[in-house]
């Protein structure tokens, strides 16, 4: 679950970076010669890409976090001995320092 929050954070990020660089663009692009609207243009079409490819990502975390979620609904007690597994393993790693 630590690595889809870290996946929401960054497509949360990048989502403001892509607010962000349009309102620059809406503010600058008045000002801009031919080659910075080509600029414009490349820098609009890789914030355009990095959109799709955040959602990509958010939907396959949904995915995965719908597979896993389904897997422990089928077999609770593995799942439990897992955790528990996991669990006591962190808290011997821990106690060793």
């Amino acid at each position: 679950m630590n690595t889809a929050r870290c996946a929401e954070r960054v497509c949360k990020d990048t989502e403001l970076l892509v607010q962000d660089t349009n309102e620059l663009l809406k503010s600058a692009g008045h000002d801009l010669r031919a080659k910075a609207s080509a600029a414009k243009d490349c820098l609009a079409e890789s914030l355009e890409s990095a959109k799709g490819e955040c959602l990509q990502a958010q939907r396959q975390m949904r995915r995965l976090a719908d597979q896993a979620d389904d897997l422990v609904r089928e077999r609770p007690y593995p799942a439990i001995g897992i955790a528990f597994a996991i669990g006591l393993l962190g808290a011997l790693l821990i106690r060793r320092r």
